[in-house]
């Protein structure tokens, strides 16, 4: 389950930095039978690694060697400086679904949720938002896989969705040298599937739910309007109002029998709100009430 995907930007927010200086993409040639040469990266320029299928293309380290693995899939080993005599995975990246929802950063937390619901883990995991030009995405380490702990990056570019997989349980050099040159070039053909359940494909639906509670105080007693939102877009402001009405019981004169409360809130980057509202009105005071709930958004 995920705990949060909120946490102080000042802290947690991670800049991936993308560039490669001096380097240009290549036109694309086609075989006879219409998988593009730079497919397999033989249109890219030298130490660099493209696949036209994912559209994207980032420059090797010192050591790494692309798999031999179809088009559509990005996977990179590298003979270990210790250890092992054999090349090991460094970096795998694959296309992780489409999706129509508009708002990339909430897609990505979608399709991380989704990432880590299929790891059958107990554990809670916070993730970390990513920006690449272009692309939004959210991060998350010490993610569990078949053979040891990986670093996982969901990254959602205008509908489509890209699963990253760094063995480790945080990146290495190596790692965020390759993922710093990362780059998006044109694609040639139909996305990829996804490697995997992927992302949800369609937006959520925005939908809220509301509580009344009394809540105790030390100067007196009033209702608590909990309102919890989901489906919004990440960032999205959302005004909430309560509107509510109280009967008095008989040689009660409250303050109150029709009170409003409203609250703007920010969607955080699951398009998740959680607010509470005051009503300045005692409990004690009515026989009956009743609390209308309404929430507005751009």
């Amino acid at each position: 389950m995920i705990r949060s995907y909120v946490r102080p930007l000042s802290a947690l927010t991670l800049v991936l930095a993308l560039a490669l200086a001096g380097s240009a993409v290549l036109p694309v040639q086609a075989h006879a039978n219409g998988t593009p040469r730079s497919a397999r990266g033989a249109a890219c320029p030298a130490s660099t690694a493209c696949d036209t299928a994912l559209g994207v293309a980032l420059a090797l380290p010192s050591g790494w060697t692309r798999s031999n693995d179809p088009a559509g899939i990005l996977e990179f080993s590298a003979r270990p400086t210790t250890g092992a005599a054999y090349n090991v995975v460094r970096l795998n990246i694959a296309s992780w679904g489409t999706t129509t929802d508009p708002d990339d950063a909430r897609a990505a937390a979608a399709g991380m949720d989704a990432l880590i619901r299929s790891t059958n883990s107990a554990r809670s995991f916070a993730g970390v938002p990513v920006h690449f030009p272009g692309a939004s995405g959210v991060l998350v380490s010490e993610l569990p896989s078949s053979l040891s702990p990986v670093t996982a990056i969901i990254l959602v570019r205008a509908g489509l969705a890209y699963k990253i997989l760094a063995p480790g349980a945080a990146l290495a050099s190596d790692q965020r040298q390759a993922l710093d040159s990362l780059r998006f070039i044109p694609r040639v053909g139909p996305f990829p599937p996804a490697n995997g359940v992927g992302v949800p494909p369609t937006a959520p639906a925005p939908a809220m739910s509301a509580s009344l509670t009394a809540t105790t105080s030390p100067l007196d007693t009033t209702f608590a309007v909990h309102a919890r939102g989901a489906g919004y877009q990440v960032g999205e402001i959302v005004t909430i109002r309560a509107v509510w009405t109280g009967a008095p019981r008989p040689g009660q004169h409250p303050r109150y029998t029709y009170y409003t409360a409203t609250r703007s809130v920010r969607a955080d980057q699951r398009g998740a709100l959680d607010a509470t509202l005051t009503i300045p009105a005692p409990p004690r005071a009515y026989t009956s009430y009743t609390v209308r709930v309404t929430a507005t958004h751009a």
